[in-house]
């Protein structure tokens, strides 16, 4: 049955074992890591120690606020203009406000400002670049093969290949 690992311990050992001069390699297939992890776990004993070896918490020391005039502007703009994130904050930006679209996105969904479609969008039509009549488009095709163009002329109504050559040896550019 295996046992979860102790993972600080497990660094250390592995630190232990790099200062007697046991190879990186033996380390990672005794212990089962990757050399990129023990490569991240040497960088950081190096900068701090042991004591550097202990996880540290993700969350972030400072947490940044948008100003409450920042969410004014944007829930204002919304209301008069009904205009998309991305244009808010272009417009905000282009008054001294940096803001990026999806913070106005985000304090739209929080004002309950945001509009979801309510059905997806429909797909647009293709459209065929075909042409009613004969002759009346042509198109050319270039393909690199074997080091050689291969040239291709095609009508554009009926796609029948009027014409097809092989030219010269593609040179490289240097």
């Amino acid at each position: 049955m295996n046992r979860p690992r102790d993972i600080v311990k497990l660094r250390r050992w592995c630190m232990r074992r790099r200062g007697e001069e046991v190879s990186v390699s033996e380390i990672c297939t005794g212990t089962q890591i990757p050399r990129r992890t023990f490569y991240n776990w040497w960088s950081r004993y190096r900068e701090g120690g042991f004591e550097n070896l202990t996880d540290k918490p993700r969350k972030p020391n400072t947490i940044h606020r948008t100003p409450d005039e920042t969410v004014k502007a944007v829930t204002n703009l919304r209301r008069e203009t009904e205009w998309c994130p991305h244009r808010i904050a272009g417009y905000l930006r282009k008054n001294g406000v940096e803001i990026c679209h999806m913070t106005v996105y985000r304090i739209l969904r929080r004002e309950g400002l945001n509009h979801p479609l309510a059905k997806p969008r429909m797909k647009r039509t293709y459209k065929r670049w075909q042409r009613r009549h004969p002759n009346s488009l042509w198109q050319c095709d270039l393909k690199l093969v074997d080091a050689r163009w291969l040239i291709t002329i095609l009508d554009d109504h009926s796609r029948f290949v009027t014409g097809s050559e092989y030219s010269m040896k593609a040179q490289r550019r240097t």
